[in-house]
């Protein structure tokens, strides 16, 4: 696995590409068309000059942002912002795509390295041997949940955004639920000690052992589910699930309000199906199940489809007898 720095090489694109100011320019409901114009040139040319260097190209072919900076787009994103005046923000995103992508692009970088800063980093050297290889074998070990992302193009930060939130948010609710179920608070903050880009993106995070064995056992018994039709109404597979992962169990069967617990079962559902239509899925489950043993299968398909064949939008995963809105691909 390779190692890369997202957060320190995050922040510096944010810089070069002078992302906050480009977003800040944006506030309010009027815009100074002189100001972006120089924003777009300076960020332009921060692009042009770092473009080659290994970890930024990494990271811009990762999210896509090398397509915003193409000489035909930064011309056709320029054109609106010939003038020295102002203008309406909203009517000037609304009649212009070029630039609400542009706009769209650094606010997502933004709110990114937010999300990233608040699910902390740590140093990952302990994970790597004497020769700079990572062991899969030993990550169990040493507390790393691998989270894969099967994706055959690059990622668009859009759905990065979405993976991430998912993710610090699955995990916040699983530690909510050991301190309210069994007065056990999780010392063990989430750190993400890897990221890899190779054939698919994976994602590493150190979490508490405890909370890693219960995300697998609930991507296993959701993928399970789905592939092979086990249930076909929603209470069925609450209920289910309740009896097949501890913690959900042992929720169910607590003194706290039933509102509340629906509140918890409800979030961590919601938050796993978000992954799984997101293509994303804990390593080991995808090993155990080979449920992407035909990798391309699930990568065409627009939405998640886990069992052989015949699966609707109606049918997929947890619906609650309403055909689920598109997913973010």
């Amino acid at each position: 696995m390779q190692k890369l720095d997202l957060k320190t090489n995050l922040k510096e694109i944010i810089d070069i590409l002078k992302s906050n100011q480009i977003v800040n320019n944006f506030v309010g409901e009027v815009v100074n068309m002189a100001s972006i114009r120089h924003l777009i040139l300076l960020s332009k040319g921060g692009y042009d000059e770092t473009k080659n260097l290994e970890n930024i190209k990494k990271l811009y072919k990762v999210f896509k942002i090398d397509e915003f900076y193409t000489i035909e787009y930064t011309s056709e994103l320029i054109k609106p912002f010939s003038s020295d005046s102002t203008a309406n923000k909203a009517a000037l995103l609304n009649s212009n795509p070029t630039v609400y992508n542009f706009f769209i692009l650094h606010k997502s970088l933004l709110n990114i390295y937010k999300l990233i800063s608040e699910i902390q980093f740590e140093d990952n050297n302990f994970l790597f041997n004497n020769e700079g290889v990572i062991s899969e074998i030993d990550l169990e070990d040493k507390g790393v949940l691998l989270l894969q992302i099967v994706e055959k193009d690059f990622l668009k930060l859009e759905r990065f955004l979405i993976i991430i939130n998912s993710i610090k948010d699955l995990i916040h609710y699983l530690e909510e639920i050991f301190l309210k179920v069994y007065n056990e608070k999780i010392e063990q903050k989430a750190e993400v000690v890897i990221l890899d880009s190779g054939s698919d993106n994976v994602i590493g995070i150190k979490v508490d052992s405890k909370i890693a064995k219960e995300i697998r056992k609930l991507f296993q018994y959701l993928i399970d589910t789905f592939r092979f039709k086990k249930f076909d109404k929603h209470d069925r597979k609450l209920t289910s699930i309740n009896e097949s992962i501890k913690s959900l169990k042992d929720l169910e069967n607590s003194n706290l309000d039933p509102q509340e617990k629906l509140f918890y079962k409800t979030a961590i559902i919601e938050n796993s199906k978000t992954l799984i239509e997101s293509k994303t899925i804990p390593k080991e489950v995808i090993s155990i199940t080979k449920i992407v043993s035909e990798r391309d299968l699930l990568i065409q398909s627009h939405e998640i489809r886990l069992i052989e064949d015949g699966e609707t939008s109606e049918q997929k995963l947890l619906e609650n007898g309403e055909s689920d809105k598109d997913t973010n691909k």
